[in-house]
């Protein structure tokens, strides 16, 4: 199969022309593919963060189904931490079946502070051989590296750049 990779893709669209269904789409197809994290990193705006998490948790409809494999978390906290390793463990462990593995939807707010936290909380699990799609909704806010003329990287961007790098795929 060949070494672990990461690709980059990027969709353009006009407001209000279907973007977030679209990649709610491919996150719903990815989970499907066996990926088990899904980290979508919204705008900078409490008002973008909620409208997107919202949508995302509305469109997958987890708010009507208690039995989806899909654990939703809204800019998690260490307390979350314990929960989240599992979920990932889980994953590795080959006595766990498919139908019992959970899958992990982490909406955050576009925020190195935000950011920085979450890189810690997935610094406690063991991510090789975990597949996960990322998603930066609004990728023209706050994630271009604005310190390149300058020959450094923008904090925004050093944390976005961090976080995949935590996933070899």
């Amino acid at each position: 199969a060949g070494p672990p990779s990461t690709k980059t893709g990027l969709v353009v669209g006009y407001v209000q022309s279907g973007k977030t269904m679209s990649f709610t789409t491919v996150a719903a197809m990815a989970v499907d593919n066996g990926y088990p994290v899904v980290i979508v990193i919204t705008g900078t705006s409490k008002d973008l963060y909620n409208q997107s998490a919202e949508r995302l948790e509305d469109d997958l409809r987890l708010h009507v189904r208690k039995d989806r494999k899909w654990q939703p978390y809204r800019e998690p906290n260490k307390n979350d931490r314990e929960r989240i390793v599992r979920i990932i463990q889980d994953w590795k462990t080959p006595s766990v079946s498919i139908e019992d593995r959970q899958v992990l939807l982490i909406t955050i707010k576009k925020n190195w502070s935000v950011l920085k936290r979450l890189i810690g909380i997935l610094g406690s699990c063991d991510l090789n051989g975990i597949p996960a799609l990322i998603i930066d909704d609004e990728a023209d806010q706050a994630s271009p590296n604005t310190q390149a003329r300058k020959e450094g990287k923008s904090t925004t961007y050093s944390n976005i750049l961090r976080l995949r790098e935590k996933f070899p795929c």
